[in-house]
Formats: C-alpha cells, structure tokens, sequence
C-alpha cells in the first residue's frame, strides 16, 4: 500500500545532522512540562519502513517549540533498511519539536544497546522511566506502534497477518493489503510481549494510549490496561500497513485542554472508508476505562445466565472481527443476542456500553468480513480444542469476569 506522504529521508537527515545539537539561539528544554506525548514505534520487523513514514508524517505536522510547556517524545527502533535484520540498527529515544525558524529537530536524548531485544517490558519500562526523567510532566499520554494480536500471547497458534494473506472467497484466492502484533521483533532477537507484561510494564498513569496495532479492541486486552490509563484508542480488527493519520495528530492531541480522541478516530476512519476496495478497511474505538467496572458486572451476570448457550454457541452466527483462521474475536454484544438475551437484557448491556464505549467506527466490511453488528469491542470465545491458548486466558482478568474457561 502507498503511503499518501512517503517522506522517510526528511526526518532521518534531521537525525543524522542534528543528533544532540544545541543552537545558540535557540531557548533551553524546560525543567518541567505539562503534557508529554510519548510515541513508542517498535519496527524492527517488516513495518519498519511504515513507521518511518509515521514519524516523517508527525514531524510534518503542528509541533512544539523548544520551550513549549508540551513535547514530544519518541522511542524508534526500526531496521537500517527494510527487510535487513543482519545489519543491528540502535534504538533511539528522541525529543521532536519546532525550532524558531520552522524547521522540526529530532534531538537524540539515549542511544540504546543494539543486542538487546527491544520488544519486551523490561525495555517498555527503561524507556519510559528515562522519558519520566528527562521529561517531567502533569500529563502523559503514548501511542503504541507496532504488530499486535490482542491479548493472544507470545508464541500462540494464531496466524499474524504481518504479510499479505491470501483467503478463499468464492472460490477465487482474494490478495488482502498487509496489516500491522503487540512489539514483535524480528531477527536474532526475535520476541513478543504477553499483555499482561506489557501493562505492568508501564511505570505511569497515562491520559490515554493510542494502538496503532491489530487487533487490540478486545475486552480482555483493554481490561488489562485499565489501570494504567483513562482512554484507550483501539481497533477491534487489523490495522492497514500505513496506520494511522499522523500529519494532524499533535494538533488534535495539544490543541485544547484535553486530547481530542475523537478527532484522532474520526480522522482514520474517514481516511480509510474514502478508499476503495480492501483498503477500505476500518474499525475504531474510544474506551473510557472508568466505566469498563461498570461493564463488567453487566456482563457478568449476562455470562453466568447464558453460560450454557455461549459455550454451545454457533460461531458463524456471531458477528467476527477476524478472517482465515484466527477466530479468536467476536463482537461483545453480539455473543449476547445471538445467546439469546431478552431485549431488557441487551437494553442493559447497551446502556453500559455507550457509558464505556465513547465513540467506535466501521467501515462497512474489514477485507471480506462484513460489519454490520459491532459495538466497539472484541470478546473471546474459548475454543475447547485450543487447549494452550485457554491456559494463557484463564490468567487473565476478563476471564474472572465471562468464567468461560474454568
């Protein structure tokens, strides 16, 4: 898929002539800030490119100054080009604004070891605590890039569609565009993170955190993340290789007293539902994680009364956020309707979800699943065959919740 803005040279001359300079007449970083926006871009692996492109695209955007109460944080670990994982390239954590004149700097903060593996928590939390460090601040809030799979963990049996897939559809091979899982790393240090690792990771109360990686608006994986931030950005399905809309996304997120996620989900999905054909694949949602304890006890007592049907359950019936064979996501509220909850039933689970579920959007079908029964969040549906996949998710916490895996 063609970027609209494929600008890579434009930041990485910045980083090459501008690594940890200081003009004189330039004003000093500050001591303290009030919002840091922190974007994390794990690319060593076949996004890498991509997500060049991202931070290309955010530097090409509204960003501030030197001495702005705000900054703009960013740790990247990409390949020294594409699909070369021989050469070991350094991750780097940079400080990006606007000087005086216009001309956006990427200044080098930390160059760190090129033979450790990136793509785990113990480097999530260095990362961030260096970031606390260097930039203290009232308000945090990150964005994730990366592949990701939800909540399945590292070394599971799902397929990731990290390249394109081809899938049958009427009996004619259908070429799907490539799509974005949680930090994975190719190479001699190839690794994934857990969820729940990735969670407990995260050393400080964030205002929101944005995935621009597949598959995260599940229950179970937001569930774990509820207590360490107060909005979550997430797409139920993949997310197409260029990801998000960069260029406005500092505006949006520093131009008013709060961060205008709506603006930032409205804005992708207007992007996407414009193209045509499989690229006009969208899904996103805005989750307020105070009200995901709300949520649950609907939902929980909805799954101890439909415990039998649920786990009877006709999956073709059910609304699906997945293709091929990784049918591990099923639309929250449909599991429910399509058990056989009474209208005053989903009434209730409906009135809990428009509390949590801010805002979501869908383009009318993802590739060739068709979308017409979503509420905004993924819900899994154990599969009694899949027996190692079940020990990971009877750990996590949604599980104490549905009881679907004993």
């Amino acid at each position: 898929m063609t970027r609209r803005n494929f600008l890579i040279p434009t930041l990485l001359l910045a980083l090459v002539f501008l690594l940890g300079s200081c003009r004189g007449d330039e004003p000093r970083r500050r001591d303290s800030f009030e919002k840091v926006f922190i974007y994390m871009g794990f690319g060593y692996n076949n996004l890498s490119s991509a997500l060049r492109s991202d931070l290309d695209d955010l530097a090409q955007g509204t960003l501030p100054t030197l001495d702005s109460e705000d900054a703009i944080v960013a740790f990247a670990h990409n390949t020294a080009k594409s699909g070369d994982y021989a050469t070991l390239n350094p991750p780097v954590l940079m400080h990006i604004y606007r000087d005086a004149s216009g001309v956006c700097i990427a200044d080098t903060l930390k160059t760190y070891p090129t033979n450790r593996v990136t793509a785990s928590a113990d480097v999530v939390n260095e990362v961030l605590t260096d970031i606390q460090t260097l930039f203290p601040a009232n308000h945090y809030g990150m964005l994730f890039s990366s592949h990701a799979t939800g909540w399945i963990p590292s070394g599971g049996t799902t397929t990731n569609s990290s390249i394109s897939l081809n899938s049958v559809a009427d009996g004619e091979a259908e070429e799907f565009p490539a799509t974005r899982w949680l930090g994975a790393e190719s190479g001699a240090h190839a690794n994934y993170m857990d969820i729940n690792d990735f969670a407990q990771a995260i050393p400080m109360k964030l205002d929101y955190l944005i995935f621009d990686a597949c598959l995260m608006g599940c229950v179970e994986a937001v569930w774990e993340l509820k207590d360490v931030c107060d909005k979550l950005v997430v797409s139920p399905c993949e997310i197409l290789y260029e990801g998000m809309v960069y260029t406005s996304m500092a505006a949006h997120l520093f131009s008013g007293s709060e961060a205008d996620l709506e603006a930032i989900c409205s804005e992708y999905y207007n992007y996407y539902s414009a193209l045509s054909g499989s690229y006009q694949s969208a899904t996103i949602s805005l989750v307020d994680c105070s009200e995901l304890e709300a949520l649950a006890e609907v939902v929980s007592v909805l799954a101890q009364e439909y415990y039998a049907q649920l786990t009877a359950l006709d999956r073709s019936s059910v609304q699906g956020y997945f293709y091929d064979a990784k049918d591990y996501y099923y639309d929250l509220r449909d599991v429910f309707a399509q058990a056989g909850a009474t209208e005053e039933e989903l009434a209730s689970l409906d009135a809990a979800l428009a509390e949590c579920v801010l805002t979501h959007y869908e383009t009318d079908s993802f590739f060739n699943i068709p979308l017409s029964r979503c509420c905004g969040l993924s819900v899994y549906l154990p599969d009694p065959a899949d027996s190692d996949t079940n020990e990971f998710y009877r750990e996590l916490g949604w599980n104490s919740i549905m009881k679907l895996v004993e």
